[in-house]
Protein backbone atom coordinates (compact mmCIF):
# COMPACT_ATOMS: atom_id res chain seq x y z
CA UNK A 1 0.00 0.00 0.00
CA UNK A 2 1.59 3.58 -0.57
CA UNK A 3 -0.15 6.76 0.08
CA UNK A 4 -1.44 9.46 -2.11
CA UNK A 5 0.46 12.60 -2.33
CA UNK A 6 -0.27 15.82 -0.52
CA UNK A 7 0.75 19.27 -1.02
CA UNK A 8 1.02 22.37 1.25
CA UNK A 9 -0.51 25.14 -1.00
CA UNK A 10 -1.98 26.17 -4.61
CA UNK A 11 -1.59 29.58 -5.87
CA UNK A 12 -2.78 30.97 -9.01
CA UNK A 13 -0.27 33.95 -9.04
CA UNK A 14 -1.13 36.00 -12.80
CA UNK A 15 -2.56 35.48 -15.97
CA UNK A 16 -6.08 34.24 -16.86
CA UNK A 17 -6.44 32.03 -13.41
CA UNK A 18 -5.55 34.36 -11.07
CA UNK A 19 -7.63 33.61 -7.68
CA UNK A 20 -8.23 30.14 -9.02
CA UNK A 21 -9.48 27.70 -6.41
CA UNK A 22 -7.88 24.14 -7.25
CA UNK A 23 -9.50 21.29 -5.70
CA UNK A 24 -8.71 17.77 -5.20
CA UNK A 25 -11.14 15.44 -7.32
CA UNK A 26 -11.08 12.33 -5.01
CA UNK A 27 -13.20 10.79 -7.46
CA UNK A 28 -10.36 10.36 -9.89
CA UNK A 29 -7.61 8.86 -7.06
CA UNK A 30 -5.48 5.97 -8.00
CA UNK A 31 -3.66 3.52 -5.95
CA UNK A 32 -2.74 0.42 -8.01
CA UNK A 33 0.05 -1.80 -8.43
CA UNK A 34 1.94 0.57 -10.63
CA UNK A 35 0.80 4.59 -9.48
CA UNK A 36 -0.27 6.33 -6.86
CA UNK A 37 -1.81 9.37 -8.45
CA UNK A 38 -3.77 12.53 -7.25
CA UNK A 39 -5.57 14.43 -9.46
CA UNK A 40 -6.17 18.77 -9.13
CA UNK A 41 -8.14 20.24 -10.93
CA UNK A 42 -9.96 23.64 -11.74
CA UNK A 43 -14.00 23.92 -10.44
CA UNK A 44 -16.16 23.33 -13.01
CA UNK A 45 -17.57 26.95 -12.50
CA UNK A 46 -14.33 28.72 -13.71
CA UNK A 47 -13.19 29.42 -16.65
CA UNK A 48 -11.88 26.30 -18.42
CA UNK A 49 -12.60 23.35 -16.36
CA UNK A 50 -10.85 20.94 -17.65
CA UNK A 51 -7.11 22.21 -16.78
CA UNK A 52 -5.83 20.28 -13.98
CA UNK A 53 -2.35 18.42 -13.03
CA UNK A 54 -1.49 15.18 -11.26
CA UNK A 55 0.82 14.07 -8.75
CA UNK A 56 2.07 10.83 -9.20
CA UNK A 57 4.03 8.13 -7.44
CA UNK A 58 5.54 5.61 -9.16
CA UNK A 59 5.68 2.16 -7.71
CA UNK A 60 7.05 -0.14 -10.79
CA UNK A 61 9.42 0.53 -13.73
CA UNK A 62 12.13 2.99 -14.59
CA UNK A 63 10.93 5.74 -12.54
CA UNK A 64 9.86 3.39 -8.95
CA UNK A 65 10.33 5.20 -5.98
CA UNK A 66 10.17 9.03 -7.62
CA UNK A 67 7.66 11.35 -7.47
CA UNK A 68 6.34 13.62 -10.55
CA UNK A 69 4.11 16.26 -11.04
CA UNK A 70 2.30 15.79 -14.46
CA UNK A 71 -0.30 17.99 -17.05
CA UNK A 72 -0.98 15.11 -19.52
CA UNK A 73 -2.05 12.28 -17.61
CA UNK A 74 -5.87 11.04 -18.82
CA UNK A 75 -8.58 11.72 -16.22
CA UNK A 76 -9.22 8.33 -14.96
CA UNK A 77 -12.80 9.25 -14.71
CA UNK A 78 -13.58 11.09 -17.80
CA UNK A 79 -10.97 10.83 -20.05
CA UNK A 80 -10.51 14.04 -20.39
CA UNK A 81 -6.43 15.29 -20.71
CA UNK A 82 -5.75 17.87 -18.25
CA UNK A 83 -2.81 19.11 -20.38
CA UNK A 84 -3.61 22.61 -21.03
CA UNK A 85 -0.57 23.77 -19.21
CA UNK A 86 1.85 23.78 -21.54
CA UNK A 87 5.28 24.19 -19.50
CA UNK A 88 6.20 22.72 -16.13
CA UNK A 89 9.99 23.70 -14.29
CA UNK A 90 10.85 22.63 -11.22
CA UNK A 91 12.40 25.82 -8.54
CA UNK A 92 15.34 23.51 -7.78
CA UNK A 93 15.96 21.54 -11.05
CA UNK A 94 14.96 24.05 -13.37
CA UNK A 95 13.31 21.92 -15.80
CA UNK A 96 10.75 23.52 -18.19
CA UNK A 97 9.14 22.89 -21.55
CA UNK A 98 7.73 19.06 -20.50
CA UNK A 99 4.96 17.52 -19.65
CA UNK A 100 6.35 15.94 -16.32
CA UNK A 101 8.89 16.76 -14.37
CA UNK A 102 10.47 14.62 -11.31
CA UNK A 103 10.00 16.71 -8.44
CA UNK A 104 11.22 16.10 -4.64
CA UNK A 105 9.59 16.75 -1.19
CA UNK A 106 9.02 20.07 -0.38
CA UNK A 107 9.59 21.99 -3.78
CA UNK A 108 7.84 24.75 -5.50
CA UNK A 109 6.82 23.63 -9.09
CA UNK A 110 5.44 26.33 -11.36
CA UNK A 111 3.54 25.70 -14.41
CA UNK A 112 3.30 28.42 -17.35
CA UNK A 113 1.19 29.03 -20.18
CA UNK A 114 2.87 29.14 -23.98
CA UNK A 115 4.15 32.74 -22.88
CA UNK A 116 6.56 32.02 -20.17
CA UNK A 117 7.30 33.68 -17.76
CA UNK A 118 4.65 36.73 -17.58
CA UNK A 119 2.14 34.29 -17.77
CA UNK A 120 2.50 32.16 -14.45
CA UNK A 121 -0.53 30.08 -14.06
CA UNK A 122 0.02 28.37 -11.02
CA UNK A 123 2.58 27.08 -8.57
CA UNK A 124 2.23 24.16 -6.52
CA UNK A 125 4.26 23.65 -3.23
CA UNK A 126 4.43 19.90 -2.13
CA UNK A 127 3.85 18.90 1.52
CA UNK A 128 7.25 19.05 3.09
CA UNK A 129 6.30 16.74 5.98
CA UNK A 130 5.16 14.25 3.48
CA UNK A 131 6.59 10.81 2.77
CA UNK A 132 5.49 8.09 0.97
CA UNK A 133 4.87 5.37 3.10
CA UNK A 134 4.56 1.60 2.04
CA UNK A 135 2.42 -0.72 3.60
CA UNK A 136 0.65 -4.33 3.74
CA UNK A 137 -0.18 -6.24 0.55
CA UNK A 138 -3.23 -7.25 0.99
CA UNK A 139 -5.54 -9.60 -0.68
CA UNK A 140 -9.16 -9.44 0.21
CA UNK A 141 -10.87 -8.52 3.15
CA UNK A 142 -14.59 -9.20 3.96
CA UNK A 143 -16.96 -8.52 6.92
CA UNK A 144 -14.26 -10.23 9.01
CA UNK A 145 -11.20 -11.40 7.68
CA UNK A 146 -8.32 -9.91 5.60
CA UNK A 147 -6.05 -12.13 3.44
CA UNK A 148 -2.86 -11.16 3.95
CA UNK A 149 -0.19 -13.71 1.39
CA UNK A 150 3.01 -12.25 4.17
CA UNK A 151 2.95 -9.46 5.45
CA UNK A 152 2.32 -8.13 8.87
CA UNK A 153 -0.95 -5.58 9.43
CA UNK A 154 -1.70 -3.75 12.31
CA UNK A 155 -4.38 -1.55 13.50
CA UNK A 156 -2.91 1.71 11.87
CA UNK A 157 -3.16 0.60 8.43
CA UNK A 158 -7.00 0.82 8.52
CA UNK A 159 -9.38 3.90 7.07
CA UNK A 160 -12.86 3.59 8.48
CA UNK A 161 -15.83 5.68 7.90
CA UNK A 162 -19.35 5.45 9.48
CA UNK A 163 -22.20 6.66 7.08
CA UNK A 164 -20.54 9.72 5.26
CA UNK A 165 -17.81 10.37 8.45
CA UNK A 166 -14.78 9.02 8.20
CA UNK A 167 -13.11 8.23 11.64
CA UNK A 168 -9.27 6.75 13.04
CA UNK A 169 -8.97 3.33 13.81
CA UNK A 170 -7.47 2.51 16.91
CA UNK A 171 -7.32 -0.24 19.45
CA UNK A 172 -10.03 0.59 20.87
CA UNK A 173 -12.87 0.78 17.56
CA UNK A 174 -10.94 -1.85 16.07
CA UNK A 175 -9.92 -5.60 17.26
CA UNK A 176 -7.01 -7.54 15.52
CA UNK A 177 -6.00 -10.82 15.75
CA UNK A 178 -3.39 -13.09 13.70
CA UNK A 179 -1.81 -14.04 11.50
CA UNK A 180 -3.35 -17.53 11.18
CA UNK A 181 -2.46 -19.93 8.24
CA UNK A 182 -4.99 -22.62 7.27
CA UNK A 183 -5.71 -24.89 4.62
CA UNK A 184 -3.12 -22.70 2.37
CA UNK A 185 -4.60 -19.58 3.10
CA UNK A 186 -3.18 -16.52 5.85
CA UNK A 187 -5.25 -14.30 6.88
CA UNK A 188 -6.03 -11.97 10.54
CA UNK A 189 -9.17 -11.71 11.44
CA UNK A 190 -10.48 -8.39 12.56
CA UNK A 191 -14.07 -6.86 14.12
CA UNK A 192 -14.96 -3.42 14.33
CA UNK A 193 -16.78 -1.41 17.30
CA UNK A 194 -20.07 -0.39 16.54
CA UNK A 195 -21.54 3.34 17.81
CA UNK A 196 -24.50 3.36 16.53
CA UNK A 197 -26.29 1.74 13.70
CA UNK A 198 -25.04 3.16 10.22
CA UNK A 199 -22.69 1.82 6.83
CA UNK A 200 -19.53 0.90 8.13
CA UNK A 201 -16.73 1.07 5.81
CA UNK A 202 -13.58 -0.79 6.15
CA UNK A 203 -10.80 -0.11 3.68
CA UNK A 204 -7.10 -1.75 3.79
CA UNK A 205 -4.36 -1.12 0.95
CA UNK A 206 -7.04 0.04 -1.13
CA UNK A 207 -9.48 -2.84 -0.23
CA UNK A 208 -12.83 -2.11 0.94
CA UNK A 209 -15.35 -3.98 2.60
CA UNK A 210 -19.07 -1.95 3.54
CA UNK A 211 -22.03 -2.79 4.85
CA UNK A 212 -25.07 -2.00 7.29
CA UNK A 213 -24.61 -2.83 10.73
CA UNK A 214 -27.33 -3.28 13.38
CA UNK A 215 -26.12 -1.75 17.15
CA UNK A 216 -28.76 -3.36 19.18
CA UNK A 217 -27.10 -1.50 22.52
CA UNK A 218 -29.31 0.86 23.27
CA UNK A 219 -31.63 -1.95 24.47
CA UNK A 220 -30.11 -2.94 27.51
CA UNK A 221 -30.69 0.78 29.17
CA UNK A 222 -33.58 2.62 27.56
CA UNK A 223 -35.19 4.03 30.97
CA UNK A 224 -34.46 7.33 29.30
CA UNK A 225 -36.22 7.05 26.14
CA UNK A 226 -39.31 5.83 28.53
CA UNK A 227 -39.23 8.48 30.92
CA UNK A 228 -39.12 11.03 27.41
CA UNK A 229 -41.93 9.03 25.99
CA UNK A 230 -44.06 8.90 29.16
CA UNK A 231 -44.40 4.86 28.91
CA UNK A 232 -42.53 2.23 30.41
CA UNK A 233 -39.25 0.73 29.06
CA UNK A 234 -41.66 -2.67 28.72
CA UNK A 235 -43.47 -0.77 26.32
CA UNK A 236 -40.64 1.14 24.84
CA UNK A 237 -39.32 -2.29 23.35
CA UNK A 238 -42.17 -4.66 22.50
CA UNK A 239 -44.34 -1.57 21.06
CA UNK A 240 -43.14 1.57 20.16
CA UNK A 241 -39.31 -0.22 19.18
CA UNK A 242 -40.83 -3.16 17.60
CA UNK A 243 -41.60 -3.18 13.95
CA UNK A 244 -44.91 -4.78 13.68
CA UNK A 245 -44.47 -8.04 11.67
CA UNK A 246 -47.21 -6.88 9.28
CA UNK A 247 -45.94 -3.70 8.33
CA UNK A 248 -46.39 -3.04 4.33
CA UNK A 249 -43.80 -0.71 2.78
CA UNK A 250 -45.35 0.51 -0.10
CA UNK A 251 -44.12 2.04 -3.50
CA UNK A 252 -40.69 -0.24 -3.35
CA UNK A 253 -38.71 -0.12 -6.54
CA UNK A 254 -38.72 -3.03 -9.17
CA UNK A 255 -36.10 -5.17 -8.86
CA UNK A 256 -35.67 -5.22 -4.66
CA UNK A 257 -36.12 -7.72 -2.86
CA UNK A 258 -36.73 -7.97 1.28
CA UNK A 259 -34.37 -9.90 2.70
CA UNK A 260 -34.74 -9.18 6.61
CA UNK A 261 -37.80 -8.44 8.81
CA UNK A 262 -36.96 -8.10 12.20
CA UNK A 263 -38.22 -6.52 15.44
CA UNK A 264 -35.65 -4.00 15.00
CA UNK A 265 -34.60 -3.44 11.37
CA UNK A 266 -36.40 -4.41 7.55
CA UNK A 267 -33.73 -4.30 4.75
CA UNK A 268 -34.58 -4.14 0.92
CA UNK A 269 -31.69 -5.00 -1.33
CA UNK A 270 -31.30 -4.83 -4.78
CA UNK A 271 -28.31 -6.63 -6.33
CA UNK A 272 -25.51 -5.12 -8.77
CA UNK A 273 -22.98 -6.67 -11.19
CA UNK A 274 -21.74 -8.76 -8.73
CA UNK A 275 -21.73 -9.80 -4.64
CA UNK A 276 -20.13 -6.49 -3.84
CA UNK A 277 -21.98 -4.10 -5.64
CA UNK A 278 -25.91 -3.48 -4.90
CA UNK A 279 -28.18 -1.37 -3.44
CA UNK A 280 -30.55 -1.57 -0.04
CA UNK A 281 -33.12 0.55 1.74
CA UNK A 282 -32.58 -0.26 5.46
CA UNK A 283 -35.25 0.80 8.21
CA UNK A 284 -34.36 0.19 11.98
CA UNK A 285 -35.25 1.36 15.13
CA UNK A 286 -32.87 3.92 17.18
CA UNK A 287 -33.31 4.67 21.05
CA UNK A 288 -31.74 7.75 22.24
CA UNK A 289 -31.33 9.20 25.58
CA UNK A 290 -34.68 10.50 25.98
CA UNK A 291 -36.68 9.03 22.12
CA UNK A 292 -37.45 6.02 19.87
CA UNK A 293 -36.45 7.01 16.38
CA UNK A 294 -37.25 5.16 13.31
CA UNK A 295 -34.68 5.73 10.56
CA UNK A 296 -34.16 5.31 6.97
CA UNK A 297 -30.59 4.56 4.84
CA UNK A 298 -30.36 4.26 0.81
CA UNK A 299 -27.10 3.72 -0.12
CA UNK A 300 -25.70 1.93 -3.10
CA UNK A 301 -21.88 -0.25 -3.24
CA UNK A 302 -19.92 -0.89 -5.78
CA UNK A 303 -17.38 -3.04 -5.07
CA UNK A 304 -18.45 -2.51 -1.68
CA UNK A 305 -17.22 1.39 -1.86
CA UNK A 306 -20.39 3.74 -1.33
CA UNK A 307 -21.57 5.70 -4.18
CA UNK A 308 -24.40 7.32 -2.94
CA UNK A 309 -25.89 7.92 0.56
CA UNK A 310 -29.26 9.37 1.68
CA UNK A 311 -30.78 9.38 5.36
CA UNK A 312 -34.05 10.37 6.86
CA UNK A 313 -35.01 10.31 11.17
CA UNK A 314 -38.86 10.12 11.95
CA UNK A 315 -39.88 10.21 16.06
CA UNK A 316 -41.81 7.18 16.14
CA UNK A 317 -45.85 8.51 16.56
CA UNK A 318 -45.27 11.69 15.39
CA UNK A 319 -46.91 11.37 11.75
CA UNK A 320 -49.36 8.68 10.34
CA UNK A 321 -47.66 7.85 7.80
CA UNK A 322 -44.12 8.14 7.44
CA UNK A 323 -41.93 8.96 4.36
CA UNK A 324 -39.03 8.34 3.03
CA UNK A 325 -37.75 10.56 -0.44
CA UNK A 326 -34.63 9.72 -0.81
CA UNK A 327 -33.93 11.41 -3.91
CA UNK A 328 -36.39 14.18 -3.08
CA UNK A 329 -39.96 14.46 -3.44
CA UNK A 330 -42.48 13.17 -6.13
CA UNK A 331 -38.90 11.80 -7.60
CA UNK A 332 -38.98 7.83 -7.99
CA UNK A 333 -37.72 5.99 -5.48
CA UNK A 334 -39.93 7.19 -3.13
CA UNK A 335 -41.22 4.68 -0.12
CA UNK A 336 -43.85 5.08 2.63
CA UNK A 337 -45.56 2.93 5.34
CA UNK A 338 -47.83 3.49 8.32
CA UNK A 339 -46.69 4.57 11.67
CA UNK A 340 -47.15 1.70 14.10
CA UNK A 341 -47.91 4.07 16.91
CA UNK A 342 -49.28 6.91 16.15
CA UNK A 343 -52.66 6.28 17.05
CA UNK A 344 -51.39 4.34 20.45
CA UNK A 345 -50.83 5.78 23.54
CA UNK A 346 -47.74 7.58 22.62
CA UNK A 347 -48.42 8.97 19.42
CA UNK A 348 -49.65 12.03 18.08
CA UNK A 349 -52.81 10.43 16.65
CA UNK A 350 -53.91 9.46 19.88
CA UNK A 351 -58.16 10.23 20.85
CA UNK A 352 -58.00 9.22 25.07
CA UNK A 353 -61.51 8.26 26.50
CA UNK A 354 -63.84 10.98 27.97
CA UNK A 355 -63.74 11.16 31.34
CA UNK A 356 -65.45 12.96 34.22
CA UNK A 357 -68.18 16.28 33.70
CA UNK A 358 -70.96 13.81 32.31
CA UNK A 359 -73.89 12.05 33.95
CA UNK A 360 -73.78 9.17 36.01
CA UNK A 361 -74.46 6.15 33.74
CA UNK A 362 -76.00 2.67 35.88
CA UNK A 363 -76.06 -0.38 34.32
CA UNK A 364 -78.85 -1.91 32.73
CA UNK A 365 -80.54 -4.89 34.58
CA UNK A 366 -82.69 -7.46 31.95
CA UNK A 367 -85.41 -9.70 33.02
CA UNK A 368 -87.93 -11.83 31.73
CA UNK A 369 -90.73 -10.44 34.47
CA UNK A 370 -92.47 -8.81 31.91
CA UNK A 371 -92.18 -10.50 29.03
CA UNK A 372 -95.84 -10.11 27.38
CA UNK A 373 -94.89 -13.76 26.03
CA UNK A 374 -93.05 -15.60 28.77
CA UNK A 375 -93.93 -14.40 32.06
CA UNK A 376 -96.87 -15.17 33.97
CA UNK A 377 -96.97 -11.47 35.31
CA UNK A 378 -96.97 -9.84 32.01
CA UNK A 379 -99.32 -7.04 31.45
CA UNK A 380 -102.64 -8.74 30.13
CA UNK A 381 -102.77 -11.85 31.77
CA UNK A 382 -105.34 -12.70 34.12
CA UNK A 383 -105.69 -15.72 37.11
CA UNK A 384 -107.23 -17.95 33.99
CA UNK A 385 -104.26 -17.76 32.28
CA UNK A 386 -101.23 -18.32 34.40
CA UNK A 387 -99.76 -21.90 34.13
CA UNK A 388 -100.02 -22.53 37.36
CA UNK A 389 -103.33 -24.13 37.91
CA UNK A 390 -103.51 -22.80 41.15
CA UNK A 391 -102.90 -19.09 42.56
CA UNK A 392 -102.13 -20.43 46.23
Amino acid sequence: MTTAPTVSSITASGGAWSGVQWTHDSSQDVNDANTCMKVYEKPASQQAPNRGFALIYYKTGAKAGKQYIHVDEGDPANNDSPNSIENVTQSTGGQSGTAEVEYTTGDAIKMWASSYPQQELVQVTTDSTWNFTSGPNVTSITSGTIYVPSDTISVSDFTLKKDTTAYTATTSNLNLTGPTVYEGSRFYDYSITLSGSGVYERTIDSKSYTDFEYDNSWESDVSGAASGRQTNSSRILNVLGAIPTNLTVNNVPSGFTKTTHTTRKIIFKKNGANASSFEQYTGFIRGTSNDVKFKWIYFSLVNYTPTVYHEAEYSIGAQENIVFQPFGAGVSGQINHIDWVYFEEEGDGYIPPKTGGGPRRYPLIMTNLFDRQRSDYAIGKTHKDLNTGNLF
